[in-house]
This record gives C-alpha cells, sequence and structure tokens, in this order.
C-alpha cells in the first residue's frame, strides 16, 4: 500500500508492438456477394503486408467458391495503389463494413459497387496496423477522454506508436502535466488497476510481450 500520496506521474511506457493488423473477432472476416449468393471467409489473425494479404484472401475465396467454379484475381493497381478483385465470372462484388465485412476498412473497400469488374476498393489498404495505444486507471487517471462512440473512460495518457511492428516503443510524455493525477487530499492506494487499449477502443494484445511502466510517486 502507498500512504498519504498526494501526486502520481507518468515518467515513461515501453512495450514491444506485436499487435496484430488482423485481429480475431474484430476485422478477420470478408464478406462478399456473387451472382446473388453470399460468400464469407475468416482471415487467420497476423501482421500482414500487402502483397501476403491479398494472397491469403484470394486462397480463402478461391476455396470458398469453388463449387461455383469461380476464382478471384487481387491485384494492386500501380498508380492509385488500391486493390481491385477481378472475378473470373463477373457478377462480384465486395461488402462493407456496416454489411458484415470487418475486414473491409483494411482493404479499402468503404461503399458498395455492385456490377463492376473488378471491383476497385475507394481506397489505399490501411495496414499500418497500431498507431495509438490508451492508458487506462480510474485511480491513477487525471480526466476522462470522449471515445467516437461516446463513452467516457478514465485515461492516464494517449501512447503515440512510432515503431514498426516488432520493434520496442518507448514512450516519454513531453508534458508531466498531462501524464500525472495531483489529489486533493493525501490518499492511500491499495491497490491499481491499469489497462491498455487500442485506437479503436478494444482491448490492446500484444501478444505476450512485456510492458514497462515508470512511475514517480509524491508523498504529502
Amino acid at each position: 500500500m502507498l500512504h498519504k500520496v498526494s501526486r502520481v506521474t507518468l515518467k515513461s511506457c515501453s512495450f514491444v508492438n506485436a499487435a496484430y493488423n488482423v485481429r480475431a473477432g474484430v476485422n478477420d472476416i470478408i464478406k462478399w456477394n456473387h451472382n446473388a449468393i453470399d460468400y464469407q471467409a475468416t482471415i487467420q489473425a497476423g501482421f500482414y503486408n500487402t502483397t501476403v494479404l491479398r494472397g491469403v484472401l484470394k486462397t480463402e475465396m478461391d476455396l470458398a467458391m469453388a463449387g461455383a467454379g469461380v476464382t478471384v484475381t487481387i491485384t494492386q493497381n500501380p498508380i492509385t495503389g488500391k486493390l481491385e478483385f477481378a472475378w473470373s465470372v463477373a457478377g462480384g462484388f465486395i461488402y462493407d463494413f456496416a454489411g458484415g465485412s470487418t475486414i473491409s476498412p483494411e482493404i479499402g473497400f468503404i461503399t458498395l459497387q455492385v456490377g463492376s469488374n473488378p471491383s476497385v476498393a475507394d481506397k489505399q489498404p490501411s495496414l499500418e496496423g497500431l498507431t495509438h495505444a490508451f492508458l487506462h486507471s480510474s485511480v491513477l487517471a487525471p480526466a476522462n477522454m470522449v471515445y467516437s462512440n461516446q463513452d467516457l473512460k478514465s485515461t492516464v495518457v494517449d501512447v503515440p506508436v512510432t515503431v514498426p511492428y516488432g520493434f520496442t516503443n518507448h514512450y516519454e510524455p513531453y508534458d508531466s502535466e498531462t501524464a500525472s493525477r495531483n489529489y486533493d487530499t493525501p490518499t492511500d492506494i491499495r491497490l491499481i488497476t491499469i489497462s491498455f487499449e487500442g485506437g479503436d477502443g478494444s482491448p490492446l494484445d500484444i501478444n505476450g510481450f512485456e510492458t514497462e511502466l515508470v512511475f514517480k510517486v509524491y508523498f504529502a
């Protein structure tokens, strides 16, 4: 137990950026329609670049449509950078996120494009992975942060992730006031619960790697 605490400041935060950009139950489903038949496939969780993901998507989509004798060729336009899904038999389109295709935002499909062959993504793939990590603690947080879904969460600090997948991300707050909590009266702290979330509000999974947090504690 910490007795008569007057202030707690986060000095640094370090962790390995081992967060996947395709996560089970979050953005691992591609759903599409071909000639009025709905199909879907689940992509194994992992960290993918565009080339590898194109190959996995093709394998899973071809397997799902094998009974119909349809295949898909997935290329990346060298000028626009957008993915293009060319169907061996015309009549296919990719569902958007609202239609249940949770990976669609990552591969660039924002709107439905029924009747086009190839089906061309609205924008380039977004596979950069983790860009922010939010450190939460009701005991240590100086205030709440409003998320896009209007939730209020006790947020100690927003940690920018500036290293690629597989490297250690080290962060030291440039302004100690934004990463501190001052207690109005001397406070005894018996238990500190800390959690991390990604930028989308889902729990941050760094696949078993450790996190190092350094705090400075002031006593009355």
